[in-house]
């Protein structure tokens, strides 16, 4: 799970943004804890939390950053020694920036304990890099590297100077030392490699990866309770399906739905039928059951953009709880979504303050990010999707009325235009 995260200098994330998944104080009048993971006496995680935001606010770069994160730590030990580092994308729209480097801080919970993790890269060159932990309470050193200086603590276990040597100027030395089995750092890199489920809209072809990965797995689960599961979630969605298979033909895989046939209120038979003929809300439902269901089953992190689309309202609602029901989410998984919808701030989805986040782009293209839990003013009892889509909380879209006719032919005057239309 991840407790706070923060990127800065990256795409439209100009400043530092950080977001923090640790509840705030609970109060009298504000008791719901449905969202938080007590994973001991001094450790507390939200379950979930959106991200709000108009179009194009920066929402999407945020959860992508997570990703980048990520991807780096994945692909790093394998770069060429002139590679650039493919997620090096810093804000462009001043000068100073652009030149910057891009930084990620990240603190996780792995096996209960807590880790930090921070790197600094500009487009060829790692400029820092540092793994903490907090075994016993206190924050304590594992590494940590300034360019080629490295430093370790009391902690440390494994090699060093071997490790030190192979790791060029534009690779990770936690990837790196995974790489080269040291036990610790495989852990961590295990963590970002196995700990992710993500849906970010990024391209279509990764989509489709994403969901044949989750078939994959769906097809050579060694029983039927994972099948059981995703069967649960999908008639909990209130989807006309009574059951699935799903079949290899080389490398591709096929789901056939099964519907009941129904007379004077009895089920008198089933018909089978391709998935890829049902709706595309269904379909988009079907994948949702499989990947809810990887996450739940082992505790992932969720990181969902367009959280909305094809979704009914109830379904996003219901999404979100069974995230937060104890009895569903045993294995502490984690739902971070970005969406625009206003209604998941409502009280009947009880969402906690401290777990609904707004993100704004101002003039400079800059984005800021920031938590209602932390606005002046709004305290629990407010009507918050109210608030919101009137705009007194920002991050809203506000499209502008404008005095124009288009053009239909070169050198067109308004007069002519005016002409043209009557």
């Amino acid at each position: 799970m991840i407790l706070e995260f923060s990127v800065t200098n990256f795409r439209s994330l100009r400043d530092e943004q950080m977001m923090t998944l640790v509840p705030g104080t609970i109060k009298k009048n504000d008791l719901n804890t449905g969202g938080i993971a007590f994973i001991s006496d001094k450790v507390k995680v939200l379950k979930s939390a959106i991200i709000l935001g108009a179009n194009a606010s920066g929402k999407s770069n945020f959860l992508l950053s997570i990703e980048a994160l990520r991807q780096t730590i994945l692909d790093s030990a394998g770069h060429r020694p002139q590679a650039e580092f493919k997620y090096y994308d810093p804000f462009i729209f001043d000068k100073v920036s652009e030149g910057k480097p891009t930084e990620f801080e990240i603190y996780f919970l792995l096996n209960k304990i807590v880790y930090k993790y921070k790197v600094s890269y500009n487009r060829n060159e790692v400029l820092y890099e540092s793994l903490y932990f907090v075994p016993n309470g206190r924050e304590a050193k594992l590494f940590e590297r300034k360019k080629d200086k490295y430093t370790y603590g009391v902690h440390w276990k494994g090699n060093r100077s071997i490790i030190e040597q192979i790791t060029g100027k534009n690779q990770l030395f936690l990837s790196k030392g995974a790489m080269n089995n040291v036990k610790l750092l495989a852990e961590v890199f295990g963590y970002f490699e196995h700990g992710f489920i993500t849906h970010l809209h990024t391209d279509a072809a990764s989509e489709a990866q994403l969901f044949r990965d989750l078939k994959d797995q769906l097809y050579n689960s060694p029983s039927d309770i994972f099948k059981d599961n995703v069967k649960f979630i999908l008639q909990s969605f209130d989807v006309d399906v009574a059951d699935f298979r799903i079949v290899k033909n080389h490398d591709e895989y096929s789901v056939f739905t099964t519907h009941e046939i129904i007379e004077n209120k009895k089920v008198v038979g089933t018909k089978e039928m391709p998935l890829a003929q049902e709706s595309e809300g269904t379909q988009r439902l079907f994948h949702f059951g499989i990947m809810l269901t990887e996450a739940l089953m082992n505790g992932k992190t969720v990181l969902l953009d367009e959280f909305n689309n094809s979704l009914h309202a109830f379904v996003s609602r219901h999404i979100l709880n069974i995230f937060h029901n104890p009895d569903i989410n045993t294995k502490n998984a984690q739902l971070l979504l970005a969406t625009h919808e206003s209604h998941l701030m409502h009280e009947d989805v009880q969402l906690r303050r401290d777990q609904m986040w707004l993100i704004q782009k101002y003039r400079d293209s800059a984005s800021e990010l920031y938590c209602v839990y932390d606005m002046e003013g709004v305290t629990p009892g407010i009507s918050l999707d109210t608030w919101y889509t009137s705009g007194l909380l920002g991050s809203v879209q506000h499209p502008r009325e404008v005095d124009y006719r288009f053009k239909f032919k070169q050198n067109d005057t308004k007069k002519e235009m005016e002409a043209v239309t009557t």
